[in-house]
């Protein structure tokens, strides 16, 4: 898996070198109100770009112009954009196998928790490179290959929905990112 990963990066460096060739379309502006979309009843197609009927022709293509255009949706559209990070610290301590994140911006902070699943011998002496996850993960098949898996509470830092709870909830005063439409 560790393989894979790198080998995705790799790839992606790669394509990025050739990104300049290609004229993505603009994304609209000012952006179409989400009510003036029509439903569908079936997923759309990845490969074609948001505000034409051109489709994506290549892989260097894809990672050049539709997969920005893709997160630029679902930023604009779904989960908006993240605040300024740049006035943020991050802290955390260990208690046995759990973590407490807190991460801290203009006097407030907000803290999370994580699971933490060590392989066979890790140890402060003897540390093991580590995945972060939300859950879904098998964590043995990591383990077993020295990775340390760190199992994120999702619903610790913004649950889905409408509760505005969580660290982010506390950090931000309740600014939900997703009301930008």
């Amino acid at each position: 898996m560790l393989l894979h990963h790198f080998f995705f990066f790799a790839l992606a460096a790669f394509f990025k070198t050739s990104w300049a060739q290609f004229n993505c379309p603009a994304f609209p502006s000012p952006r179409p109100a989400a009510s003036s979309f029509t439903a569908q009843s079936t997923l759309p197609d990845p490969f074609q770009y948001f505000s034409s009927t051109r489709r994506v022709s290549s892989p260097e293509e894809w990672y050049a112009c539709r997969q920005p255009e893709i997160k630029r949706v679902l930023q604009e559209y779904q989960f908006g954009f993240y605040p300024d990070k740049s006035a943020e610290t991050v802290s955390a301590t260990r208690s046995g196998n759990t973590l407490s994140i807190t991460v801290s911006a203009g006097g407030k902070s907000g803290t999370f928790r994580s699971t933490l699943t060590l392989p066979s011998g890790a140890s402060a002496s003897n540390p093991a490179p580590v995945m972060i996850a939300i859950g879904g993960v098998d964590n043995n098949a990591y383990t077993r290959a020295g990775i340390a898996v760190a199992t994120l509470d999702y619903l610790g830092v913004a649950p889905d929905g409408n509760g505005k709870t969580g660290a982010f909830w506390s950090l931000y005063n309740g600014q939900d990112i997703g009301e930008t439409y």
